[in-house]
């Protein structure tokens, strides 16, 4: 048998060894975990929906429709922009959120099934089907000056998702 060994040399010490190979083996994950995360979305998409709008006594009924992606209450923000873009006052606002253009909106939590023929209430929320999310069939009513409330023919009623700022319906009142 033929040696190749050279003696009188000393290889890696052993404990450098086994270091050696959990750094390489530590670089190798997280080479993959990064090429890995790449692959996988993480987004999650607010959905949209659509509103029906009837004019009532009072003002508006906006009934809620094609509800792509059912999103609780509380994740909800409104906002009643005037035609010339700014927002409509209303008692209820507070404290106020305020989106990229720095205008007030109101937590749809807070109109949640409130009477909309009390005085000083303009907006009211009405969840058909008690589940604290808003689902098709759901109401949003809204109450005209004309009838001592903040909505004019003209203005958009918008609801947003609370942590992005993302559109989630839009409707034109008229």
């Amino acid at each position: 048998m033929n040696s190749r060994f050279i003696r009188g040399q000393r290889g890696v010490s052993p404990v450098i060894a086994v270091i050696l190979m959990v750094a390489i083996t530590v670089i190798l994950a997280g080479v993959l975990y990064i090429w890995t995360a790449g692959l996988v979305s993480t987004s999650k998409s607010t959905g949209n929906a659509f509103g029906d709008l009837k004019p009532t006594s009072y003002g508006y009924n906006i009934e809620i429709r094609d509800v792509s992606s059912r999103m609780a209450v509380r994740s909800i923000i409104y906002v009643l922009y005037t035609d010339g873009g700014g927002v409509a006052e209303d008692d209820y606002t507070y404290p106020p959120y305020s989106d990229e253009d720095g205008k007030a909106m109101g937590n749809i939590e807070w109109i949640y099934g409130r009477n909309i023929l009390v005085q000083g209430v303009n907006f009211t929320f009405q969840d058909n089907d008690f589940d604290g999310k808003i689902s098709n069939g759901d109401t949003i009513q809204i109450k005209s000056v004309t009838n001592g409330g903040a909505a004019e023919p003209g203005y958009r009623f918008v609801l947003r998702y609370k942590p992005t700022g993302d559109l989630f319906m839009e409707v034109v009142l008229g």
